[in-house]
């Protein structure tokens, strides 16, 4: 899950929206849930419904655990670990339910507030309670007897790796998109003072077409001439031929 940081708000990425990163990592744009809040806020809603008789445990030490791992290939994350226990009614009659997760919470080091989460491990169970100590047994088995595939671990990494520099990159995007945003706004607005100005104090921007060179001249007059080979101007109401005797009229662009 991906953080729903404050720039994403201002530019209209809400959380509980799916955002792409790099085009190729969708994740969902939420808050971080510490594993507790994880299990009894996302987990008991989405996957069990209405329970009752909640008792939760934290595990700081094995928090601790994955953090200095973390810490030791350069990621600075915070890690929670919790197990809950839980009743549930259900249609099959009532349901003893257990929940273990690990959530970590990567922030972002350069854009405050960013960031993605995950969680790192989650194992339950929902047993009728004469086959709950079955359960336990099974769960215990499962976990006592996972092992990792290291090169399936190792394609993990490089593609976390991966998308962690795609997420950077597209951070960075995302901020200098903002910053040109920026400042074409502030270059609107000085135009716009530059216009107000010139209009206040009576002038007129023309552009001389041959050459690009601008002029400020006094305002008032529907057509501008530049005279001669100089920086002469002059203003009319009507248009005037370009053929006059004794000097070379050029006309002039009235820019604003």
């Amino acid at each position: 899950m991906n953080l729903p940081a404050p720039y994403k708000v201002n530019m209209g990425f809400y959380e509980g929206q799916w955002e792409t990163t790099g085009g190729i990592h969708k994740r969902l744009i939420m808050r971080y849930l510490p594993s507790a809040l994880f299990l009894t806020q996302f987990y008991l809603p989405q996957r069990v419904g209405q329970v009752q008789n909640i008792q939760s445990r934290d595990f700081p030490e094995m928090s601790r655990q994955l953090a200095s791992q973390l810490q030791m290939r350069g990621i600075a994350a915070r890690v929670d670990t919790a197990e809950i226990t839980f009743d549930a009614q259900t249609d099959s009659g009532l349901r003893k339910g257990y929940a273990f997760a690990q959530t970590v919470l990567v922030p972002s080091q350069t854009i405050p507030g960013d960031g993605f989460w995950y969680v790192a491990a989650f194992n339950s169970y929902l047993a009728d309670p004469k086959a709950e100590p079955t359960a336990q047994m099974v769960l215990k088995q499962m976990v006592a007897e996972f092992k990792q595939d290291p090169n399936w671990a190792a394609r993990q990494r490089q593609t976390m790796a991966k998308v962690a520099s795609i997420a950077r990159q597209s951070q960075q995007d995302t901020m200098d998109s903002i910053n040109h945003n920026y400042e074409d706004r502030a270059k609107s607005q000085d135009r716009q003072f530059e216009n107000w100005s010139r209009s206040y104090r009576g002038q007129v921007l023309i552009q001389d077409p041959g050459t690009g060179e601008k002029f400020e001249v006094p305002s008032g007059s529907r057509y501008y001439y530049g005279t001669g080979s100089g920086n002469e101007i002059i203003g009319t109401d009507a248009a005037i031929s370009q053929s006059q005797p004794d000097y070379w009229l050029r006309e002039m662009r009235i820019v604003r």
